[in-house]
């Protein structure tokens, strides 16, 4: 969803955050890009408190979410930093907040610190106001921040805040019947797979089978045995490449035409370069796309199938992780990926782990570069 909002709104922009981040910030900085020409909320990236306030690494945590912040077009940056210790004055004192703000207007030039805020465990304040009544010493009531548009607007819409970051990736919680029918079912899936050595005709009927079962669980009418045969069918890059495929708008026919081919040699390039579109709408700023809401019944599926077999599976978390990133959220895409077993054993988790630490956008969030640069 988009939402403008003016510089001149820090209480709804202090509402928004947590909204954004997916979970309410506890002993955090959080640096919110207000991009040119009007402010409009861009790029929201959080640091722990501690790291920023660390004397000899600080410094480099925090310039790398400011280099973060310009890549993404920023013209200013609004600073707010989430404490339970005691709200500090208007004067600097050495506390931690004081500390953070010190650091994060060192490495924001350029672009700049609009303000610094101070969010505490009962109320909040813009940090050098020395005026009382405008920020009281105790702070501004937190109700405050839970009576805005965009708040409203953002719970209307569906959005929903966890308690912490721990919470983030958590997934709907399944019966422990129906996750042993999905875990046999995906022991004889895959033992299908390799007990006749399945090749070319065999093997793309297995994979035909396993997208089948796969769109059922979109429709939502897969029954956990189903869902237990997608989890197993993910370990095969084919079948995960063809879901992955399957949730960009317009993909149409092509995951079957990509299951279809496996054993055989293409008659043409055509299925080869409309995967390599598909891939495109996800990380080119020339052709990226925003997801539709195909994608989030494919997202809503691929939590079933996690939470049905194994949650710590990479094929399946990693996917999550991937259309988290490609929503704009990533911070639910580190949690994804933080689930995952044995990532730097599997390349895709890598490669999104590396996007992620480079503050790599999505292609329809991507703000184009001038010419030049």
């Amino acid at each position: 969803m988009s939402i403008t909002l003016e510089v001149c709104e820090p209480r709804e922009l202090l509402a928004l955050i947590p909204f954004q981040l997916g979970f309410q910030p506890r002993e955090s900085l959080v640096l919110v890009s207000l991009r040119r020409p009007d402010g409009r909320v861009g790029l929201v990236a959080r640091a722990d408190l501690d790291d920023v306030c660390d004397p000899v690494t600080g410094p480099a945590v925090v310039a790398r979410l400011v280099d973060h912040l310009r890549s993404d077009g920023a013209a200013t940056v609004l600073a707010v930093v989430y404490t339970d210790d005691a709200l500090p004055g208007a004067v600097p004192d050495g506390s931690r907040p004081w500390v953070a703000a010190a650091t994060v207007a060192s490495a924001a030039e350029p672009p700049g610190v609009a303000s610094v805020w101070v969010v505490g465990r009962a109320g909040y304040r813009r940090l050098e106001c020395v005026d009382g009544l405008c920020c009281p010493a105790q702070g501004r009531p937190l109700e405050d921040l839970e009576s805005t548009q965009v708040g409203a607007h953002m719970v209307l819409a569906g959005a929903t805040v966890r308690a912490s970051r721990d919470q983030l990736a958590d997934l709907a919680p399944v019966s422990e019947d129906a996750r042993r029918r999905a875990r046999a079912a995906a022991v004889a899936w895959r033992r299908a797979r390799s007990a006749d050595g399945l090749r070319g005709p065999a093997h793309a009927d297995w994979l035909e089978r396993s997208l089948v079962a796969w769109h059922r669980a979109v429709e939502g009418s897969a029954v956990p045995a189903e869902l237990g045969q997608v989890a197993a069918a993910l370990d095969e890059v084919v079948l995960r490449d063809a879901v992955l495929v399957s949730l960009v708008p317009g993909s149409g026919r092509l995951p079957e035409k990509i299951v279809q081919e496996v054993g055989s040699p293409p008659q043409d390039t055509s299925t080869s370069d409309a995967v390599g579109r598909a891939v495109a709408a996800l990380l080119d700023p020339a052709a990226g796309v925003r997801p539709d809401d195909a994608t989030e019944r494919g997202r809503s599926a691929l939590e079933r199938v996690v939470a049905h077999h194994d949650p710590g599976a990479a094929p399946g978390r990693t996917l999550l992780a991937l259309v988290a990133w490609w929503h704009g959220d990533a911070a639910l895409a580190a949690a994804h990926l933080d689930q995952v077993c044995g990532e730097q054993d599997y390349r895709l988790a890598r490669l999104l782990r590396t996007a992620l630490d480079a503050g790599m956008p999505p292609g329809w969030a991507a703000v184009p570069r001038p010419a030049g640069r």
